[in-house]
């Protein structure tokens, strides 16, 4: 799934237990051009919880939260995997990620993800949403294979038979599955996926070899 999926079974599950708990619609910044004007196709969750708000997404893929982050401006906080902060630009806050870069993890910098604002959002908004995500030709989800799990030490990510493993130290390992065997192997192992009945599977995995 993604994010329509598993934030609103997450929102249900929250209203369920007690939480005050509504839906946000987020424009992704991540890999986009600076200054570039994207949709508001990926939801998160805002929770109101001891006089603060808290942002909770369980489904940004690669870079998914680990940690419940509390939406104040500037300040940089931990979750079991990356440091994120919010910035805030009038009333839309962008939230943002601190990588390593590419001369390691000594060299990080703070990298956008998304940006949103607190205007509520409706099933039906989710709805309109998630169905332009799964249909569009131009969405990446209908044309590319794009899996991603974080571990307690490590984030393992498999994008069109490329498995990636980022650590926690900074450090990260990729390299290109040979076929389509090796990638059910790794949706099997490392993302715990039961590939079992899947119609048409092996003929779909064959265009990313």
């Amino acid at each position: 799934g993604y994010c329509f999926e598993h934030n609103l079974l997450l929102h249900d599950v929250l209203v369920t237990l007690g939480f005050d708990v509504g839906l946000l619609a987020a424009r992704v910044t991540w890999n986009r051009p600076a200054g570039a004007v994207t949709a508001r196709d990926h939801l998160l969750l805002r929770v109101e919880l001891g006089g603060d708000t808290h942002v909770v997404d369980c489904g940004f893929g690669g870079l998914t939260l680990t940690g419940v982050l509390r939406l104040v401006p500037g300040e940089a906080q931990d979750t079991p995997h990356e440091r994120f902060r919010f910035l805030q630009h009038d009333a839309t806050f962008e939230l943002q990620a601190e990588l390593p870069g590419p001369d390691g993890p000594d060299r990080s910098s703070w990298r956008s993800l998304y940006r949103f604002d607190r205007q509520p959002q409706h099933r039906i908004d989710a709805e309109m949403a998630s169905w332009y995500t799964a249909t569009h030709p131009d969405s990446p989800f209908v044309s590319n294979l794009l899996v991603a799990r974080p571990e307690p030490d490590r984030r393992l990510a498999l994008r069109n038979g490329v498995r990636t493993v980022h650590h926690r130290d900074g450090s990260t390992e990729q390299h290109r599955l040979a076929d389509v065997a090796a990638i059910e192997a790794s949706l099997e192992r490392d993302f715990l996926l039961d590939l079992s009945g899947v119609a048409g599977l092996r003929a779909a995995l064959a265009r990313f070899v």
